[in-house]
């Protein structure tokens, strides 16, 4: 069982992003994967039993899960997939990373279903927010994330997001 899970999802059309590696994923992979952390990648794209692929591979050791969205049709199936996943797992937080993400941070956030998100590259933060949360210490501090309270039931506007310089 993996405890991350990072999710590509569909991208609405079949082009050339529909093809493509889930590079983005790869890359935040890669530093909680060199630490000898395990990372499950889900591909809505590819894979025709996706949410079995996430059921699988989602234990009592998974302590995040995190999705790519570009600005267009991927933020609706992006919306879906976090449906899917906090009704399932309401306690595993859901961050949103990505080109979408990055350009309206406060907007993303303040969703229901999002609950933390990574502003800009997210190799490291993204792997320091797991760690922040696995060892059930505050991520506060850490630059390059927009958050909301995990502890209220009511969406807001996060009390504080900084951009990794």
């Amino acid at each position: 069982m993996a405890e991350i899970v990072l999710i590509q999802t569909f991208v609405g059309s079949f082009d050339e992003m529909s093809t493509r590696l889930p590079e983005s994923l790869l890359a935040v992979a890669s530093v909680p994967v060199s630490k000898g952390y395990d990372v499950l990648i889900a591909d809505q794209r590819v894979s025709p039993n996706f949410e079995n692929d996430i059921i699988e591979g989602v234990g009592p050791e998974t302590v995040i899960f995190g999705l790519t969205a570009i600005t267009g049709p991927q933020i609706r199936y992006g919306m879906e997939i976090s449906k899917f996943l906090k009704a399932r797992y309401p306690d595993i937080p859901i961050c949103w990373g990505g080109v979408h993400a990055t350009l309206l941070p406060e907007q993303t956030v303040a969703h229901p279903l999002v609950d933390f998100v990574v502003v800009g590259d997210g190799e490291y933060v993204f792997c320091e927010l797991f760690e922040c949360l696995r060892d059930g210490k505050s991520y506060e501090d850490l630059r390059g994330i927009a958050y909301k309270d995990l502890n209220e039931k009511l969406s807001r506007m996060p009390d504080m997001w900084k951009l990794r310089i």
